[in-house]
């Protein structure tokens, strides 16, 4: 099994030197690539450009909570509140967020989350009653490519004493009662403190050598969006300790718990999660209530554009095939 990790140990070479390709590799695969799949921006664009500054349509309905976005953390809230009146509004065309997988010759396969490091609690319990058991990943296949012809891992060359000393360090830091957790609520002053720095200031206070700094963007850029520069030690140090940590996984990756969250909401009422709906207006309403506006993702066009194209309808609700906006109102708790 190839791992995120080992995906993106091979990208952090890369940042350091160009692989180009061989002319074997650039010959015709003897298989068809399918589309890339990914989300779809132009919803989000359209809000930056101004495209959906306008006033909330009619109310359609009244629930208690308004989930907005079904990731996993959307969707595992929505659960544990799936007694109550809810609805999730999720921008893509299926729930999961980063957590969706594929299937190739009755072999799921994950898309983008593909395992996960912690079993504690409250994490473990969440699997349990769900049904679901994490399998560890039995010798995981860690790669570091130079590009060179027969070259070997770096890790167990030049790099070896420096990602020793950054194991070393996260270990340590793993065992200590000021490790940077998750949720920060429960962290010590002392991990607090790391939220002050950046992670590559804290390596380089830790005398991590700068050498492996391409290859630690890199990962990091995956997951968390930024560079070591850019990101809190906090939120880094947690992520890197995975490195010393066992894997655990799920056939098709951590889509299995999108999917079984969402099968179980589901099941406690219909129409609860509503797809293809860009949240692009919370706005007060009388009565404490909040009032929550969206638009069809699929059809992110201006509501004159749309209205033209015969799909807007200004006191829209749920039952037409096709609509391009709807507000939702939520019950504030006093």
């Amino acid at each position: 099994m190839v791992t995120r990790r080992a995906t993106i140990v091979g990208l952090g070479a890369l940042a350091a030197q160009l692989v180009l390709p061989s002319a074997e590799a650039t010959q015709a695969p003897s298989y068809r690539l399918g589309e890339w799949t990914g989300d779809g921006f132009a919803p989000m664009h359209a809000i930056r450009d101004g495209l959906w500054r306008t006033p909330l349509a009619a109310p359609e309905r009244r629930v208690d909570v308004v989930v907005i976005g079904g990731g996993i953390a959307g969707l595992t809230v929505a659960a544990l509140l799936r007694d109550r009146d809810l609805i999730v509004l999720e921008r893509e065309s299926e729930p999961g967020g980063v957590a969706k997988s594929g299937r190739w010759r009755n072999v799921d396969y994950a898309l983008g989350s593909a395992y996960v490091v912690d079993l504690s609690q409250p994490f473990m319990a969440l699997y349990e009653t769900l049904g679901l058991a994490p399998r560890p990943v039995s010798e995981p296949v860690d790669r570091a490519l130079s590009g060179a012809a027969g070259a070997g891992d770096p890790r167990d060359g030049e790099w070896r004493g420096a990602y020793e000393r950054l194991q070393a360090l996260l270990r340590r830091l793993g065992e200590s009662p000021d490790f940077p957790k998750i949720p920060i609520g429960e962290a010590t002053a002392s991990a607090l403190a790391l939220d002050k720095l950046s992670l590559q200031e804290f390596l380089r206070r830790e005398h991590i050598d700068a050498e492996l700094f391409g290859l630690l963007d890199a990962y990091c850029l995956s997951a968390l969006g930024a560079p070591t520069a850019e990101i809190s030690a906090y939120a880094g140090v947690n992520f890197l300790s995975e490195i010393n940590a066992p894997i655990y996984a799920f056939p098709g990756g951590n889509a299995a718990i999108a999917r079984t969250l969402a099968a179980r909401l589901s099941r406690a009422g219909e129409s609860r999660i509503v797809t293809s709906a860009a949240v692009y207006a919370i706005e007060p309403a009388e009565g404490g209530y909040a009032r929550v506006g969206w638009f069809d993702a699929r059809h992110p066009e201006s509501p004159a554009v749309s209205r033209r194209a015969g799909r807007w309808s200004p006191r829209p609700t749920f039952s037409p095939a096709a609509f391009c906006a709807g507000s939702i109102l939520r019950r504030r708790r006093k």
